[in-house]
């Protein structure tokens, strides 16, 4: 039996605490700026051409709360929104644990180094 998306969720927010605490170790700062997203919300994304997922026919991991976005806070407390090494940091720890990156797709037609899903 597969599993059902609650134990996805518990296993995805025990997952990115872990991450947090690793980042904290390695004095990586950071802060999440998406969370969970309603259809409608995910549907301005990816009429923005932000997101492949519509919302509706195709749902994405932040309307299953299995994803976060998070953005690199530098040493002045101001955000990183180019593609700084500690994004690749952060993301080899976390497909360490089984989880997604969306800085290593292919596919996009945006740098998406912010996206860590499961």
């Amino acid at each position: 039996m597969p599993k059902s998306n609650t134990l996805y969720r518990h296993e995805f927010n025990y997952k990115f605490g872990m991450l947090s605490v690793y980042a904290g170790v390695m004095g990586i700062k950071f802060i999440v700026f998406t969370y969970t997203r309603t259809a409608a919300e995910q549907n301005k994304r990816f009429k923005e051409g932000l997101s492949y997922c519509d919302g509706y026919n195709n749902i994405s991991m932040h309307q299953r709360d299995r994803a976060r976005d998070l953005v690199i806070i530098d040493c002045d407390g101001k955000p990183k929104w180019s593609h700084v090494h500690e994004y690749d940091v952060l993301a080899k720890f976390w497909k360490d644990l089984g989880g997604e990156w969306g800085g290593d797709w292919e596919h996009k037609k945006f740098d998406d180094v912010y996206h860590f899903q499961f």
